[in-house]
């Protein structure tokens, strides 16, 4: 996890409101939002969504001034979520060479020719 501050000084984002340390996550829709997650509310028709939301913070187009959470304030709704999800994606280690052992055909699968 990261701190919402750091992040957003880390990606030039506008960070509006009092984050008190808030350590973040990943970013999920309004619905499924947890404490430690951004939600993004860049669609004017889902603003309601906000009350019921229990995000930890919210990307936002225009200030909620009603909300009381830290909120990103961006331009470009989906530059600034593309940043927020490419810095917040979990690292993977790349697929391992060769076969899984796990792998099976069965057998009667045919390769028709020329595929490759």
């Amino acid at each position: 996890m990261i701190r919402l501050g750091a992040l957003c000084r880390e990606l030039g984002l506008e960070l509006r409101g009092d984050d008190s340390g808030l350590e973040v996550r990943g970013v999920a829709e309004p619905a499924a939002a947890g404490p430690h997650d951004i939600a993004p509310l860049t669609d004017p028709r889902r603003l309601g969504e906000a009350a019921h939301s229990c995000a930890g913070a919210l990307l936002v187009m225009e200030p909620l001034p009603d909300d009381p959470r830290p909120q990103i304030l961006c331009d470009d709704a989906s530059a600034a979520l593309g940043k927020l999800l490419t810095a917040l994606a979990p690292e993977t280690a790349p697929p391992g060479e060769g076969v899984d052992p796990r792998a099976a055909v069965d057998g009667t699968a045919m390769v028709e020719e020329g595929a490759w």
